[in-house]
């Protein structure tokens, strides 16, 4: 006769990718601006830099509560588009402002000629410990976007229960 065996709980990492035209936006609405959405990205095709936002989450957990399952890093990916160095600079922000535990991380990087990618890690937000960065499944970042950069993609990376 056959014993069953208890149910183990099952872990998988889990990377969430969305482009840049469908989660990036203007921090500022206007309608003189000449930032777009593009199939290849988030565009600034202007000639002063613009606040731009873009924005990651997941709807894990209980009838689709948050915080099931926090991000193990996140990130976002730049490119140069006139293939000229640009400085970016973006702010990685982990959770809703309703909770009180938001934490900002401002970080640099130079576009050059090539795909420049930022990512936040646990490390930045005071955390080292395996848990994921501290927040509820949600991440913004906020970028002052130059000319002739685009923002290709978002990335995060969550480990997530899916049971037995």
């Amino acid at each position: 006769m056959g014993i069953s065996q208890p149910a183990q709980a099952v872990t998988q990492n889990r990377l969430i990718a969305a482009l840049g035209a469908d989660t990036c936006k203007l921090s500022v609405p206007t309608t003189d601006s000449k930032v777009r959405p593009r199939a290849t990205g988030f565009r600034n095709e202007g000639t002063t830099n613009v606040f731009v936002i873009c924005t990651i989450h997941t709807d894990n957990g209980p009838g689709g509560s948050f915080g099931s399952a926090p991000f193990i890093d996140a990130g976002l990916a730049a490119l140069s588009l006139d293939g000229a160095g640009h400085d970016v600079q973006c702010t990685g922000v982990n959770s809703f402002s309703v909770l009180g535990d938001q934490q900002y991380v401002t970080k640099i990087q130079n576009t050059g000629t090539n795909l420049t990618q930022f990512w936040w890690i646990e490390d930045d937000f005071g955390v080292s410990d395996g848990s994921g960065i501290p927040g509820t499944g949600a991440f913004s970042i906020t970028c002052i976007l130059p000319p002739n950069v685009s923002l290709d993609l978002v990335l995060a990376n969550m480990s997530e229960d899916v049971g037995s």
